[in-house]
This record gives C-alpha cells, sequence and structure tokens, in this order.
C-alpha cells in the first residue's frame, strides 16, 4: 500500500515513527524526494524536511494489516492509492502505457 503523508512538526514525527514501530513484521518506507528512508527510524525521518509531501510505502500483501496501519496514520495522510494496474491506449501511439498503484 502507498500513501503520501505531511508531517508538520517534530511531534507528528516522532509519533509518526512510534506507529510504524508498531509494526515490528513490515518493513515501511518513508520515501522524501529520491531517498527511501526506513519509516521506524527517528533519526532517518528528522534527516529530511518536515512539512513536505513524502510517500510511504507499506510492504505486506495482508490487506487486513494495510487496512489497520492506513486507520492508525491516518493524521496525516494527504492522498491514498490503490494499488492495481490500468493500461492506458495513447491516442497518438499504438502502444499501451501501463500505470501501477494508482491515486484513489
Amino acid at each position: 500500500m502507498k500513501c503520501k503523508v505531511k508531517l508538520n512538526t517534530i511531534n507528528d514525527a516522532g509519533l509518526f515513527v512510534a506507529k510504524c514501530g508498531e509494526y515490528k513484521d513490515v518493513d515501511i518506507d518513508y520515501v522524501y524526494s529520491r531517498y527511501t528512508i526506513d519509516a521506524k527510524s527517528i533519526m532517518g525521518i528528522l534527516s529530511t524536511s518536515l512539512n513536505k509531501e513524502c510517500v510511504v510505502n507499506f510492504l505486506s500483501d495482508d490487506e487486513k494489516l494495510c487496512n489497520q496501519f492506513k486507520e492508525d496514520i491516518r493524521l496525516w495522510i494527504v492522498e491514498e492509492w490503490r494499488m492495481g494496474t490500468i493500461t492506458i491506449l495513447p491516442e497518438t501511439t499504438k502502444a499501451p502505457i501501463t500505470l501501477i498503484g494508482n491515486r484513489a
């Protein structure tokens, strides 16, 4: 599952990292610009600029766990993506374009 989040304060960052830390058996990535950071690392999160939208990748196939995580971080979610594939056939070319992880 992917979603965009925005952490506005150091307190938000601390609460977010604590919540991510509750998911011990799941890798959670915090993608800031071109950097991928462990979302369970307070030093990693604080090394980024707060108050910027970042992508969170929750790396689990368990839909129930994904929904629980989404509920847990709802305070910081700016935009949510549904996982899936869409194929678009542009008028200008005959080759299809495939998008993965379309926006909700």
